[in-house]
């Protein structure tokens, strides 16, 4: 599956940014969570953002290439995946055992997996700083500030 990598600046710090795919090459993400990067079309890949996105308060501006996150934009962003954590959390209490917990169940890891899914989705779009600081959308998210623009600079395509 493919998914992208979004190379972002905040306001107005200076582009200094010298990534390119080569950047990647013996970069942690390529060896834990991407089989490879290229390059892809930042114009394409800022409307499948602005698709993802839709009905929630951010602004993604496909010609000027940047976005501004709105009042309550994180808890609008977050609240089908929080109330997806804590009905699998109250259903992995409530099902539970000391027998299941000490023996090899499957639907406990399955569960766990989910859960980390849900917090912080290592499979999905990704930004990344100059400094080749690799955020998830989640991270991203609980990071970004309101009302601040970010521009997004260039992006690339990773398969997983």
């Amino acid at each position: 599956m493919h998914s992208r990598i979004f190379l972002y600046r905040k306001g107005n710090e200076i582009n200094k940014s010298n990534i390119t795919i080569n950047s990647f090459d013996d970069h942690w993400f390529t060896n834990t969570i991407a089989d490879y990067v290229v390059n892809s079309s930042l114009h394409e890949d800022i409307k499948w953002l602005k698709a993802t996105l839709n009905d929630l308060p951010i602004e993604v501006n496909i010609d000027n290439k940047n976005i501004i996150a709105r009042d309550d934009f994180k808890n609008k962003y977050f609240h089908n995946k929080y109330d997806k954590f804590t009905r699998l959390l109250t259903e992995m209490k409530d099902n539970i055992t000391l027998g299941k917990f000490s023996d090899r169940d499957i639907n406990i890891f399955n569960i766990l997996w989910q859960l980390n899914n849900l917090y912080n989705d290592k499979y999905s779009f990704y930004f990344c700083n100059k400094d080749m600081e690799m955020l998830t959308m989640d991270e991203f998210v609980r990071k970004v500030e309101v009302n601040c623009e970010y521009f997004l600079v260039m992006s690339f395509d990773y398969h997983f």
